[in-house]
């Protein structure tokens, strides 16, 4: 089942299309990244998702139904922080949290659930304006756990954040599907935070979504090998032949770009056949962020090309 569907939606301000046609799917359970530069068009994305925006085409889905049609109905099944959270910080954690537990008509014990959620329940009566960074963004997120969403939508949720308040809250999330049950959308451009707790990924480039894979794949895809072998420049030569992209770095090591595990085979076979000895292989996958940016180079080289057509 899909928590979130996007099915072409457009969106422009003053003739400016910042989504074109824009479209993915949420898989309830995920934590799902939503990866793009900034200005790219994700902040209008989650405005979109939460009916602060209307689109201007297409048509976006939520929990299998119309978003105009259960909006603002749904919100409360909704939990989400849009720019940076509005603490009051002359308050205790406790008293800050029960504001919205009145405002939601829910049960006061769901105020100590959602902070040992949060791994905040020690902290309690501790006041707000003494809190790091990291913990003033974990009680947030307790905020929006409140009442037990099956959606907890996040813009740049580790944004200012110290490494240790990175950390915290990169562990928080990625584990959050399996402690509560609910499905975590992530819009952010930190790739290499992202990495690390993100099941599924959807990259956006010029308001187009140009890739949606689970992260698995993804980077499992493609690569790069590194081969320490005699007569390089001879293996050059058979390996372009081959039409593998091959070049050599300054210890004149063999690299070959742009290749999968499986192609790896192909690779040492050429070499063996043509008595190329090497005594190193080694073969590592592309990072999230060498796939968003081999990913959104090619998108640039397409876009100049067809500017190039046109004109």
């Amino acid at each position: 089942m899909s928590i979130i569907e996007f099915n072409k939606v457009t969106k422009s301000f003053n003739h400016h299309k910042v989504l074109n046609e824009a479209s993915f799917t949420v898989p309830q359970g995920s934590v799902f990244g939503f990866l793009g530069n900034n200005g790219e068009g994700k902040s209008t994305t989650v405005r979109l998702m939460l009916g602060l925006l209307k689109p201007s085409g297409g048509e976006i889905r939520l929990f299998n139904r119309s978003a105009s049609t259960v909006l603002p109905r749904c919100l409360n099944n909704i939990g989400c922080i849009v720019d940076a959270p509005a603490l009051y910080q002359h308050l205790t954690a406790s008293e800050y949290l029960s504001l919205s537990q009145r405002i939601k008509n829910i049960p006061k014990n769901d105020i100590d659930r959602v902070l040992n959620i949060v791994e905040m329940l020690p902290s309690k009566n501790g006041v707000i304006a003494q809190f790091s960074l990291g913990m003033k963004q974990r009680l947030a997120i307790a905020n929006a756990l409140l009442g037990a969403p099956d959606l907890l939508v996040l813009d740049e949720p580790t944004n200012g954040l110290d490494p240790q308040g990175m950390l915290d809250i990169r562990e928080l999330l990625r584990r959050l599907p399996e402690k509560t049950g609910c499905t975590v959308f992530v819009s952010s451009h930190l790739l290499n935070e992202v990495e690390r707790m993100v099941s599924h990924v959807a990259i956006i480039n010029r308001g187009e979504i140009v890739l949606q894979d689970t992260l698995r794949n993804l980077v499992k895809a493609e690569g790069k090998l590194t081969v320490s072998c005699l007569e390089t420049s001879n293996a050059l030569a058979l390996l372009s032949a081959a039409n593998f992209q091959c070049s050599s770095n300054v210890s004149g090591e063999l690299i070959v770009s742009d290749i999968t595990q499986t192609q790896c085979t192909q690779v040492h076979h050429i070499l063996s056949k043509h008595h190329i000895d090497f005594w190193q292989s080694n073969f590592d996958q592309l990072s999230l962020e060498e796939t968003f940016m081999k990913i959104c180079s090619k998108q640039e080289n397409v876009s100049s090309l067809i500017k190039k057509r046109v004109a």
